[in-house]
């Protein structure tokens, strides 16, 4: 099976996913992944992928839709038969998807405060279209769910950590003692880290 995975061509978590399941799926004889990046710049962390493992093209703010037909030539020059789509590129996923009759997978990487008319399109579109959707947080659960979309259709993975597997750690406080606290994430106002110096704070 040929896979091929649409990401915006900036720095994210999107994008280590998917070189994530590329390299993971590569190593199957089954599977066969490609990263297509779209974007007006491409990442120098990206850069350091194999050239043959993934293509670039690139965009110009408001007229992404230049695009969508280079998009749909690399989706079809590879001969995908599954398409993930990590937030970026879905029209021109779906027509490549209806034109060829593949299957697609909507992957939602953003955050549920920055939910817009794109997302609320997209709701529409996969009730439409009839493709799975993966969210990573109960709240992009729910609001799919709010249109009506089919608990069959929407796969919850909570951040990609199995929570059966891992279980939480119960930790005695101790207000005199220091710990430490890791985020791996990039600092971003999205992420809110100011809010754990304002937790920390409060006594």
């Amino acid at each position: 099976m040929r896979i091929s995975h649409l990401v915006y061509s900036n720095t994210g978590g999107a994008g280590t996913i998917a070189i994530s399941l590329t390299n993971k799926g590569n190593k199957s004889n089954k599977y066969l992944n490609k990263i297509i990046f779209t974007g007006p710049k491409l990442s120098q962390i990206y850069k350091k992928i194999k050239k043959n493992k993934y293509s670039y093209i690139k965009t110009f703010k408001g007229f992404q839709f230049f695009s969508w037909v280079n998009v749909i030539f690399r989706l079809a020059k590879f001969k995908s038969d599954l398409v993930f789509v990590h937030n970026y590129m879905v029209i021109p996923a779906l027509a490549y998807s209806y034109v060829f009759n593949k299957k697609i997978i909507f992957v939602d990487h953003a955050a549920y405060n920055i939910k817009g008319y794109k997302d609320i399109l997209i709701a529409k579109l996969s009730k439409f279209f009839s493709f799975n959707i993966i969210v990573l947080n109960d709240d992009n659960y729910k609001f799919y769910r709010k249109y009506d979309i089919s608990k069959n259709m929407i796969h919850l993975i909570h951040n990609g950590i199995d929570e059966k597997f891992f279980k939480r750690k119960k930790i005695k406080r101790n207000i005199n003692k220091s710990f430490k606290i890791g985020m791996s994430a990039r600092l971003d106002s999205f992420k809110l880290q100011e809010l754990i110096i304002k937790a920390l704070s409060n006594k």
